[in-house]
């Protein structure tokens, strides 16, 4: 990480990244997709290939036992976060997964 730099979290880690690199980024989109957005320029600037994993919490939450009420709050976070995901997308290519398809989907969108 680069002494003296205001930079947090995936930009800090984009400065320590060498030019031509493949960068397989794993993040949560809705903490600070700004961050993200900053990284993947910092990125296409140095010439290195980024993609974004994005483990959306939505889909790691145990569909048994839910309520009106908590389904009606997840779909709000679902819809919210696929906004963010949309801005963020013109950027970086996001590969959203879920508890299943981690790995299968991951290797198939590599």
């Amino acid at each position: 990480m680069k002494r003296g730099s205001s930079a947090s979290g995936p930009l800090k880690a984009a400065m320590e990244v060498k030019s031509g690199a493949y960068v397989i980024m794993v993040d949560d989109l809705g903490l600070h997709p700004r961050e993200i957005i900053k990284a993947a320029r910092m990125l296409e600037r140095k010439g290195s290939k980024a993609v974004l994993l994005y483990l959306n919490p939505v889909f790691f939450v145990s569909k048994e036992g839910l309520t009106e009420r908590e389904l009606e709050t997840l779909y709000r976070g679902y819809r919210e976060r696929k906004e963010v995901m949309r801005k963020v997308r013109g950027w970086i290519k996001v590969i959203e997964v879920g508890p299943r398809d981690v790995l299968p989907r991951v290797v198939g969108r590599l």
